[in-house]
This record gives structure tokens, sequence and C-alpha cells, in this order.
């Protein structure tokens, strides 16, 4: 350990942060006192921490007034829920509310599908370096040309207000347990933004309003959305090259001139794409329904995908799609027909029939009910999910056909959900931090920075400050999505950059874009911000605590910039450059007040 690096140690220690030294790997301690009982006000900040983002000034005094259980129920119902501040700050979105066809007409490339190709990552980068400095990005392309333009349309206007959607519910929105479940659901279907432009839409408008109904239709969905059916490749699975050639020569016997120049276009398809793929297959059994230890097999794996040949995304007539920017279609012409055995179940030849037929017997299969049910008892209890609990959640889904309104009911109304042992033992995953920082501080953001600042990359210099912390959101490379304990988010870098984040709101200047052009904050009120804090029971910083974080973040700032100057990172990013020399100059005792008790163990914690 670098004379440095140990200056951060002993300053981390000084806050309070309870340093385990393991090969570099640095933890917080979760525990409560054993079997000590929770105030009421406690029980309430609890519940304000687990069903959402954290409260906000005045939202303690406020369930306090109408009390634990019909908050509970309440937010079990968020169409029930006004949310007008969230509603008049996307008035002017029009994304949100349009569906995947609409999106299509409104932001698709002006071009025909047969001559598109897609934006190299160097475009890309070109084109979003260009929008963020207000450039018409399009004239970036390689070509000024109807295909230069459709180039640069990959991250398409849309994915922005979707995106900025969901920092304004996240911070602003009264249905909170409806925002954390949209989290947890798209972290456990996950998809690769960069993969597919339709990643934001899919959680619009497949997660988002199934977030409480029943898993069944919520898996159905998500498997004929085209973000996952590109994220798995099973829009180009197909019955064997052959087969599917046999079945084009006898179509196109049937065709007149005209229909069989379109199907013409759509032969390179068909071509490029001979075969099975087992990637959603398994994916679906491992990761979204039955769970790794359910007991499948291979076998199983080669005939779900089977099953799924002939689920792929067209744009609009069958016989012209040829690019991966579209909608939901079976093509009996890549299907492979006859039976299959599925877990020891016969599943008759057919054709879309059968794919749905798996798909509700997985979902509704008891390993689906365990599995699921330990995962949401994993977010919303311990890390470790009390194995009681978590029979008794897998007992509901089973009885009420896979209700996940009724499991989490089966879970907040337990002995263990308010359990003194479970107090503060759960940490705050970076983007539930950030959010409930936000929150804490009344914050007022700007509009037009909100998506650079949540789905900026996870680069160590020039990312937004969720992914500086470690979490990717919309980025996650893997399938399995974020994690949900407390050992992926708690290190070293990830410990300095939460104590950047709270200095940062406290000052109220958040850095966004990919030079760090914007700021997310208007404004804070940092008098509320105090108030809310004591009420959590956070203590007032020492002078000497206050002094350790002006120097972890001098000196975790200084290691920065030495790291930047060679090579040709010469400046620094202009966010976090002043890092350091703010933190030797004298600062308002507010700013420095809060912005220690927002980076203390006890703020970190849910």
């Amino acid at each position: 350990m670098t004379r440095r690096q140990t200056g951060v140690v002993r300053s981390l220690q000084v806050l309070g942060v309870c340093v385990l030294v393991v090969v570099s790997q640095y933890s917080i301690s979760f525990a409560s006192t054993p079997n000590e009982e929770l105030t009421e006000d406690q029980k309430i900040v609890h519940v304000l921490n687990r069903l959402g983002f954290g409260p906000r000034p005045g939202d303690i005094e406020r369930v306090r007034e109408m009390g634990i259980t019909a908050y509970i129920e309440q937010q079990l119902h968020p169409a029930r829920i006004p949310d007008s501040i969230a509603d008049v700050m996307l008035e002017g979105y029009n994304a949100p509310e349009m569906g995947l066809p609409e999106l299509l007409d409104a932001y698709a490339p002006p071009v025909r599908q047969g001559l598109r190709r897609r934006a190299t990552i160097y475009e890309k980068r070109r084109a979003a370096d260009a929008r963020a400095a207000g450039t018409e990005y399009w004239k970036v392309a390689s070509a000024d040309t109807a295909e230069g333009r459709a180039m640069m349309l990959a991250d398409r206007p849309f994915d922005y207000q979707i995106i900025s959607a969901k920092v304004i519910r996240g911070i602003y929105s009264e249905r909170q347990l409806q925002e954390v479940m949209a989290d947890f659901w798209m972290n456990h279907f996950s998809i690769y933004f960069a993969d597919h432009p339709f990643a934001a839409h899919f959680e619009e408008s497949v997660v988002r309003p199934r977030t409480m109904g029943r898993f069944e239709d919520l898996v159905m969905a998500v498997a004929k959305h085209p973000g996952m059916l590109n994220y798995l490749d099973n829009w180009k699975s197909s019955a064997p090259a052959e087969v599917v050639e046999e079945r084009l020569a006898a179509l196109e016997a049937t065709l007149d001139h005209e229909e069989s120049l379109e199907l013409r276009e759509r032969r390179p398809f068909y071509e490029a794409n001979q075969g099975l793929n087992e990637n959603f297959a398994r994916e679906l059994m491992e990761l979204h329904t039955i769970g790794v230890d359910a007991g499948y097999t291979q076998e199983d794996v080669i005939e779900v995908a089977k099953v799924l040949t002939g689920w792929t995304i067209v744009s609009g007539d069958i016989v012209t799609a040829r690019e991966d920017d579209g909608v939901f279609a079976f093509d009996p012409l890549m299907h492979a027909a006859g039976d299959k055995t599925v877990l020891g179940q016969t599943i008759e030849s057919g054709g879309i029939e059968e794919g749905e037929q798996v798909i509700r017997m997985l979902a509704n299969h008891p390993a689906a009910a365990r599995f699921i049910s330990t995962k949401l008892v994993r977010r919303f209890v311990a890390d470790d999910p009390p194995a009681e609990l978590v029979e008794a959640a897998s007992r509901t889904f089973e009885e009420t056909g896979g209700d996940i309104r009724e499991v989490l009911r089966t879970i907040f109304s337990s002995p263990q959900f308010l359990s003194p042992d479970y107090h503060q033992a759960k940490i705050k995953k970076p983007l539930e931090l950030v959010f409930s920082t936000l929150r804490a501080v009344d914050a007022k953001i700007r509009m037009g920075a909100a998506a650079l600042w949540v789905a900026g990359g996870n680069q160590r210099y020039g990312g937004s400050p969720v992914a500086r912390m470690g979490e990717q959101v919309y980025n996650y490379p893997a399938p399995d999505g974020n994690p949900d304990v407390a050992r992926a988010w708690v290190n070293t870098n990830a410990l300095m950059e939460r104590l950047r984040f709270a200095n940062a709101v406290a000052r109220g200047d958040l850095p966004a874009g990919p030079q760090g052009q914007f700021s997310l904050i208007e404004s804070v009120d940092l008098d509320a911000a105090e108030a809310l804090l004591d009420q959590l029971g956070l203590p007032r910083p020492t002078p000497e605590q206050i002094v350790a974080m002006q120097e972890a973040l001098k000196q975790a700032a200084e290691q920065e910039r030495q790291e930047m100057m060679g090579g040709q990172e010469m400046m620094m990013r202009p966010g976090y450059a002043t890092d350091a020399a703010e933190a030797e100059d004298p600062a308002d005792p507010q700013v420095l007040a809060v912005a220690t008790m927002l980076g203390s163990p006890g703020f970190q914690k849910r």
C-alpha cells in the first residue's frame, strides 16, 4: 500500500468507516445492536429506505401521520398514488408514452433497411461528443449522406427522454416502490444498452407496467421485446439451413414478381443465420425463471431453444425485415418443427404457442417461486436471505400464481422485515445512494443533464458519478445484471467515490457529460438536509472528522491528477479537477457538515 493510500485509509477510519484491509478490499460494518427494539421513527426510516430511495424532508412526518401499514399498502398500488411533481416534470416528454411501432415511425433512419449498417464505436463516440457540444451531430458521420445520417441515429433522442424520466422518477416520484421494483427487474432481466438502442424502452414498456403484476406476464413481455431478443441472439435462432431453404423454395413458388423481390431482400438474413442459438433459452431458465440449481439439463436447454426458434424481430412485413430495429414477430420459416420435451413435459409441435406454453410453465414452476422469492427477500431484507421468509414468500408465489404484489406483501408483513437484526443490514448500491442523497438535500436538477449523468460510461475518468462508484445502468455487460450484495459495492475506490459524491452534492455541483461540462444540480436545501440527517440519527461530525474528509478528498484528487498526467490525458476532467483545491480551501461549515454526514456509514446503509 502506498503512502498516499495509507493516508486515505486513516482518513476513512477517522470518518467512522470500518476499514478491513484484505488485499486492498474494504468493507463497512452493517451490524445493528442485536435484539434492540426499533423505535417508531427507526421503523419509518427503515421502510422509506427499503421500499424507496430514502426519505426527503417531511417524509418521516408524513408516514408517521398515516401509519407504516397504510404507507406500505399505498406503495403496493402505485397507480392509486397521485404523482403531480414527477408528472409536471415529465410533461414535455413524449417518448415514455410511445409504443415501439410509434418510436420506429418517429425516429427510424430515413433510409431503407437494406442500405443501413451499424455505426462503429468510433463513429458513435464522435457523435456523442458532438451532441454534447451542441453540434449537429449527424455532420460528424463518415459521409454527409442519408446512410451517414442514419448511422448517427443509433443513439436516438427518445433514449435520453426515457433515461431522464428514470432519474426524475427516482428522485421525485411518490411511487417509490414502483421505482425500486423497476430497478430490481431491470437487473434481473438485464440487457445491454450498447447492443441495442431499445434498452431504455425495454424498461419503460415492458418492466415498469408489470413491476407488481403476475410474473408470468412479465416474463412473456420480456421474451417478446426486441431488446432481449437481440441481446441474447434469439432473433437469429432458426431451424437448420437446409430446412429453411426448402421452405423458402416452396414459398417462392407461390409469390408474384413484387413479392419475390421482397423475399430476395430478406434472403441474406436467412443465409447469415443458419441454425440454433441457445443463449436466450439458457438464460431464460438460469437467470430469468427457475435458476441454475433447478435440475434442468443441457438437453432441456436445446429443446427450449428449438421451441423459441422463429421468435424474431421485423421492421414491418415479415418478408422485408433484415435489421434488428423493429418489433417482435414469429417467423414460421425459421421455426424448428416437431414435438419437444422440456423438463419431462411434451410440447406438441405448433408455432408461437410452443414458446408461450414453455414460458408459462417455467414462470409458474416451484423452482421459479423459490428463485424469485430469494432475490426479493435479498433485496428487501438481507444479503443472506432468512430461509423461513424465503419459504413463506415462495408459498405465496405458488398459491397466487406468481402475483408479485402478494409476494411483496408477504415480505413486508413478516416479522423479519422490521426486525432489529436486519436494520441497516443492506448497503445502498450506487444508483440507490445517489437518488437517496439527492432526495435528502431536496435537490432541484437540470432536466437536460439527467440522462448524461446516469447513463455515462464506466470510465475511470469521465464516467458518470453512478458509474464511477461501480454501477453500470443499462450498460452492465453480462446478462445477470448489477449485483445486490454489499461486497460488490464496497472497496477502496468505491468508498472514495462515495465521499466525492457526497461532497459534490453538498456543494451543489454534480458534474455530468463526457467532460463534466454540465452540473445536474440547480440547487440544494442544506437547512432541510441538516434537519433530516439529524432525524436519521446521524451524529454531527467532529472537527477531526471534517478534516479527515477534506484530507481524503485532497489525497484522492491528487492521486487521480498524477495518474492522468501521462500519455494523452494532459487535462483534468472539469468536474473533479477542483476537488483537491477545494479540499484545501476554507469551506462553508454547513457544506462540510452535510457532506460528512452524507458520506458517513450510517447514510450509506439502508
